[in-house]
Protein backbone atom coordinates (compact mmCIF):
# COMPACT_ATOMS: atom_id res chain seq x y z
CA UNK A 1 0.00 0.00 0.00
CA UNK A 2 2.85 2.27 0.75
CA UNK A 3 4.31 1.53 -2.64
CA UNK A 4 0.86 2.45 -4.29
CA UNK A 5 1.00 5.84 -2.47
CA UNK A 6 4.51 7.04 -3.45
CA UNK A 7 3.33 6.11 -6.95
CA UNK A 8 0.57 8.16 -6.76
CA UNK A 9 2.54 11.29 -5.60
CA UNK A 10 5.00 11.01 -7.77
CA UNK A 11 2.17 10.82 -10.65
CA UNK A 12 0.71 14.14 -9.11
CA UNK A 13 4.11 15.94 -8.70
CA UNK A 14 5.12 14.39 -12.24
CA UNK A 15 2.06 16.41 -13.94
CA UNK A 16 1.81 19.58 -11.88
CA UNK A 17 6.08 19.97 -12.67
CA UNK A 18 5.33 20.51 -16.29
CA UNK A 19 5.32 24.23 -16.80
CA UNK A 20 4.96 24.33 -20.89
CA UNK A 21 7.49 23.48 -24.07
CA UNK A 22 10.70 22.42 -23.17
CA UNK A 23 13.23 24.01 -24.80
CA UNK A 24 15.16 20.90 -24.98
CA UNK A 25 14.44 19.03 -28.01
CA UNK A 26 12.40 15.52 -27.31
CA UNK A 27 11.93 16.43 -23.66
CA UNK A 28 8.27 16.61 -23.67
CA UNK A 29 7.97 13.38 -25.46
CA UNK A 30 10.34 11.76 -22.81
CA UNK A 31 8.30 13.45 -19.76
CA UNK A 32 4.81 11.74 -21.51
CA UNK A 33 6.11 8.48 -21.29
CA UNK A 34 7.50 9.04 -18.13
CA UNK A 35 3.97 9.77 -17.25
CA UNK A 36 2.47 6.91 -18.88
CA UNK A 37 5.04 4.87 -17.58
CA UNK A 38 4.13 5.66 -13.80
CA UNK A 39 0.37 5.15 -14.98
CA UNK A 40 0.93 1.52 -15.69
CA UNK A 41 3.00 0.76 -12.75
CA UNK A 42 -0.30 2.25 -10.82
CA UNK A 43 -2.30 0.14 -12.67
CA UNK A 44 0.21 -2.85 -11.82
CA UNK A 45 0.15 -2.35 -8.25
CA UNK A 46 -3.62 -2.22 -8.55
CA UNK A 47 -4.01 -5.57 -10.52
CA UNK A 48 -1.88 -7.09 -7.21
CA UNK A 49 -4.15 -5.60 -4.62
CA UNK A 50 -6.74 -7.23 -6.54
CA UNK A 51 -8.58 -3.69 -7.23
CA UNK A 52 -9.22 -4.49 -10.48
CA UNK A 53 -11.33 -1.50 -11.25
CA UNK A 54 -8.81 1.07 -10.43
CA UNK A 55 -5.60 -0.74 -12.29
CA UNK A 56 -8.36 -0.99 -15.87
CA UNK A 57 -8.59 3.24 -15.26
CA UNK A 58 -4.59 3.14 -15.59
CA UNK A 59 -4.49 1.32 -17.96
CA UNK A 60 -6.53 2.79 -20.12
CA UNK A 61 -4.49 6.08 -19.44
CA UNK A 62 -1.21 4.11 -20.07
CA UNK A 63 -2.61 3.17 -23.66
CA UNK A 64 -2.01 6.96 -25.09
CA UNK A 65 1.81 5.55 -25.02
CA UNK A 66 2.68 3.82 -28.31
CA UNK A 67 5.75 2.53 -26.40
CA UNK A 68 3.58 1.01 -24.06
CA UNK A 69 0.57 0.30 -25.92
CA UNK A 70 0.75 -3.52 -27.06
CA UNK A 71 1.69 -4.49 -23.67
CA UNK A 72 -0.98 -2.25 -21.86
CA UNK A 73 -3.53 -3.84 -24.52
CA UNK A 74 -2.43 -7.36 -23.42
CA UNK A 75 -2.76 -6.34 -19.37
CA UNK A 76 -6.12 -4.48 -19.95
CA UNK A 77 -7.69 -7.99 -21.77
CA UNK A 78 -5.56 -9.67 -18.05
CA UNK A 79 -7.79 -7.27 -15.99
CA UNK A 80 -11.09 -7.38 -18.11
CA UNK A 81 -11.00 -11.32 -17.36
CA UNK A 82 -9.83 -11.16 -13.52
CA UNK A 83 -12.91 -8.38 -13.44
CA UNK A 84 -15.34 -10.97 -15.27
CA UNK A 85 -16.15 -8.31 -18.11
CA UNK A 86 -15.18 -11.74 -20.52
CA UNK A 87 -16.96 -10.14 -23.24
CA UNK A 88 -14.73 -7.09 -23.35
CA UNK A 89 -11.55 -9.22 -22.30
CA UNK A 90 -12.07 -11.54 -25.36
CA UNK A 91 -12.57 -8.47 -27.94
CA UNK A 92 -8.79 -7.83 -26.50
CA UNK A 93 -7.48 -10.97 -27.39
CA UNK A 94 -9.13 -11.01 -30.46
CA UNK A 95 -7.63 -8.05 -31.44
CA UNK A 96 -4.17 -9.20 -30.17
CA UNK A 97 -4.35 -12.58 -32.20
CA UNK A 98 -5.34 -10.47 -36.00
CA UNK A 99 -1.63 -9.12 -34.77
CA UNK A 100 -0.34 -12.64 -34.03
CA UNK A 101 -2.04 -15.29 -34.64
CA UNK A 102 -0.23 -17.99 -33.12
CA UNK A 103 1.04 -16.70 -29.97
CA UNK A 104 -0.18 -20.05 -27.75
CA UNK A 105 -1.01 -17.62 -24.56
CA UNK A 106 -3.17 -15.60 -26.62
CA UNK A 107 -4.76 -18.95 -27.71
CA UNK A 108 -5.35 -20.07 -24.60
CA UNK A 109 -6.70 -16.86 -23.46
CA UNK A 110 -9.21 -16.72 -25.79
CA UNK A 111 -10.17 -20.68 -25.74
CA UNK A 112 -11.05 -20.22 -21.89
CA UNK A 113 -12.99 -16.39 -23.00
CA UNK A 114 -14.81 -18.37 -25.43
CA UNK A 115 -15.69 -21.01 -23.06
CA UNK A 116 -16.84 -17.90 -20.50
CA UNK A 117 -19.14 -16.44 -22.85
CA UNK A 118 -20.71 -19.33 -24.46
CA UNK A 119 -19.00 -19.97 -27.55
CA UNK A 120 -18.05 -23.50 -26.23
CA UNK A 121 -18.26 -25.05 -29.82
CA UNK A 122 -15.29 -22.57 -30.69
CA UNK A 123 -13.83 -23.07 -27.20
CA UNK A 124 -13.37 -26.57 -27.53
CA UNK A 125 -12.33 -26.96 -31.47
CA UNK A 126 -10.02 -24.10 -29.94
CA UNK A 127 -8.34 -26.11 -26.94
CA UNK A 128 -8.34 -29.21 -29.35
CA UNK A 129 -6.21 -27.83 -31.94
CA UNK A 130 -3.85 -26.12 -29.48
CA UNK A 131 -2.86 -29.38 -27.75
CA UNK A 132 -2.30 -31.05 -31.01
CA UNK A 133 0.20 -28.50 -31.23
CA UNK A 134 1.01 -28.58 -28.12
CA UNK A 135 0.89 -32.02 -26.43
CA UNK A 136 3.19 -31.20 -23.81
CA UNK A 137 1.07 -28.59 -22.02
CA UNK A 138 -0.88 -29.98 -19.21
CA UNK A 139 -2.70 -27.06 -18.43
CA UNK A 140 -4.21 -26.98 -22.04
CA UNK A 141 -5.64 -30.44 -21.84
CA UNK A 142 -6.20 -30.14 -18.14
CA UNK A 143 -8.97 -26.59 -19.70
CA UNK A 144 -10.02 -28.98 -22.37
CA UNK A 145 -11.17 -32.03 -20.26
CA UNK A 146 -12.69 -29.61 -17.34
CA UNK A 147 -14.78 -28.30 -20.74
CA UNK A 148 -15.36 -31.63 -21.92
CA UNK A 149 -17.20 -32.55 -18.52
CA UNK A 150 -19.02 -29.64 -18.79
CA UNK A 151 -20.35 -29.77 -22.07
CA UNK A 152 -21.33 -33.58 -21.31
CA UNK A 153 -18.84 -35.13 -23.66
CA UNK A 154 -17.72 -38.03 -20.71
CA UNK A 155 -16.34 -40.69 -23.55
CA UNK A 156 -13.88 -37.53 -24.66
CA UNK A 157 -13.04 -36.56 -21.23
CA UNK A 158 -12.34 -39.58 -19.95
CA UNK A 159 -10.15 -40.02 -23.33
CA UNK A 160 -8.05 -37.38 -22.25
CA UNK A 161 -8.53 -37.65 -18.30
CA UNK A 162 -6.18 -41.18 -19.23
CA UNK A 163 -3.78 -39.55 -21.13
CA UNK A 164 -3.30 -36.55 -18.34
CA UNK A 165 -2.88 -39.26 -16.09
CA UNK A 166 -0.46 -41.32 -18.07
CA UNK A 167 1.91 -37.91 -18.87
CA UNK A 168 1.34 -35.86 -15.88
CA UNK A 169 0.54 -38.25 -13.21
CA UNK A 170 1.37 -35.36 -10.45
CA UNK A 171 -0.75 -32.91 -11.73
CA UNK A 172 -3.42 -31.55 -9.09
CA UNK A 173 -6.55 -32.18 -10.97
CA UNK A 174 -6.59 -35.08 -11.46
CA UNK A 175 -8.35 -36.34 -8.71
CA UNK A 176 -10.91 -33.52 -8.67
CA UNK A 177 -11.80 -34.55 -12.89
CA UNK A 178 -11.78 -38.39 -11.35
CA UNK A 179 -14.57 -37.70 -9.19
CA UNK A 180 -16.29 -36.01 -12.03
CA UNK A 181 -16.05 -38.48 -14.33
CA UNK A 182 -17.00 -41.25 -11.83
CA UNK A 183 -20.11 -39.41 -11.10
CA UNK A 184 -21.08 -40.13 -14.98
CA UNK A 185 -19.52 -43.65 -14.70
CA UNK A 186 -22.35 -44.02 -11.81
CA UNK A 187 -24.99 -42.40 -13.15
CA UNK A 188 -24.65 -44.26 -16.22
CA UNK A 189 -25.01 -47.64 -14.85
CA UNK A 190 -27.78 -46.62 -12.42
CA UNK A 191 -29.85 -46.09 -15.94
CA UNK A 192 -28.56 -48.87 -17.59
CA UNK A 193 -29.88 -51.19 -14.13
CA UNK A 194 -33.29 -49.05 -14.26
CA UNK A 195 -33.85 -49.40 -18.03
CA UNK A 196 -36.57 -51.81 -19.20
CA UNK A 197 -35.43 -55.52 -20.51
CA UNK A 198 -37.18 -56.63 -23.32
Amino acid sequence: MKKLAVLILSVLIFSSCKTGKSLIPGENNYQEHNLYTQYYNLAEEYMELKKYSKAIEYYKYALEDKQLRDVVYYKLGQVYTYNGDYDRALEIYEQLLKKDKDNVSFLICAAYLYSMTGKTETALKLYSDLLEKNPDNENILVNYINLLIYQKDYDNAKTNYEILVKKFPGNKNIEALKEEIKKYEESSIKKEAQAPKN
